[in-house]
């Protein structure tokens, strides 16, 4: 299972645990409010529904799939409804509303048609809860006044908004979530292609880089600097150094001298050491010194001029300002 689906299901459970909090709540001050208003059978059964919803949730929160409590509620709770529907129904069909946040969450939290199948069964109770109730009535709940018909009304509505507000601000926050992640996928395959593009654009520079600076042998020039390949190459600063790091070369400098110490040892591997100044060597190459000879021949071989020169000779030493 991959981060962003492990993502949204913590978002999607949270949801989940919100949305039964809040209908704890709910539940709660309903029976309050009614035993207040001295209404025992009505104030009871929203705290019958509170103790089971609680218990339901906190045995099954951490035992079972999120989906699968979804589905045991979007079953349970509207059958449950709908025997309480049939009781007020004469009264007022308000009850009913409290089936409305199912579809809006099944859209949320599930597969799309499970939102047709969820709101054709709701729609199956409401048709039943119509019919049945004009020949059943269980006589359980009732309204004692219109006052408590409006507060009971009144109070639906309330916790109606409260729960669609919910639903609606994590579908929001899930929502935003899906997006982010499409653009990251998207983003993520579309980078070894860009890598692919970026790799050959910057080997074609670099083969034109050595074609001048190598082929023409430009780094012969001691002044040779990057801004006179900029113009002979035309291409930009940022470019060069790219396609030489590429190559595994840290600058333009390193690049320049490695060339020159390159030439150098073809020099000293084609040329009589004996009759040779090894300062004509370096000059002809693009040093302008000896010290930042020896210093740049030591940090790219490891080994000093006079030590590689003793390997190519195979026996004695070398004086390195024997020729000089």
């Amino acid at each position: 299972m991959s981060i962003k689906t492990k993502t949204t299901i913590s978002l999607k459970k949270k949801l989940v645990e919100h949305y039964i909090y809040l209908k704890l709540f709910l539940l709660g001050t309903f029976g309050l409010t009614f035993l207040l208003l001295d209404n025992i059978p009505f104030a009871c059964y929203p705290f019958i529904l509170f103790f089971l919803t609680g218990f339901a949730w906190i045995i099954a929160r951490n035992s079972h799939e999120i989906k699968y409590i979804i589905h045991a509620y979007f079953i349970i709770a509207p059958a449950f409804r709908f025997f309480i529907m049939l009781d007020l129904w004469n009264y007022s069909t308000m009850s009913s509303t409290w089936l409305l946040p199912i579809p809006l969450a099944a859209y949320i939290l599930l597969e799309k048609k499970y939102i047709f199948i969820y709101s054709a069964y709701l729609v199956l109770l409401i048709i039943l809860a119509c019919i049945i109730s004009q020949w059943v009535s269980f006589g359980m709940l009732k309204y004692k006044n219109k006052s408590q018909i409006a507060i009971s009304d009144s109070f639906t509505i309330i916790s109606n908004i409260l729960i669609f507000n919910l639903l609606l601000y994590y579908k929001n926050q899930i929502r935003s979530l899906e997006i982010t992640n499409r653009l990251q996928l998207k983003k993520n395959k579309a980078k070894p292609e860009n890598n692919n593009q970026d790799l050959e654009k910057h080997q074609h520079l670099f083969l034109k880089i050595r074609d001048l600076i190598e082929g023409e042998e430009l780094f012969k020039d001691s002044r040779f600097s990057v801004a006179k390949l900029v113009i002979l190459s035309d291409i930009s600063i940022a470019s060069i150094s790219k396609a030489l790091k590429i190559h595994g070369y840290g600058n333009f400098h390193h690049y320049l001298n490695t060339c020159r110490i390159n030439y150098i040892k073809k020099l000293m591997s084609e040329t009589d050491l004996t009759k040779t100044s090894l300062m004509s060597m370096y000059i002809n190459a693009g040093f302008s010194n000896q010290p930042t000879f020896n210093r740049v021949f030591k940090q790219i071989e490891g080994i000093t001029p006079s030590e590689y020169i003793n390997t190519l000779l195979g026996a004695g030493s070398y004086i390195e300002n024997k020729h000089l």
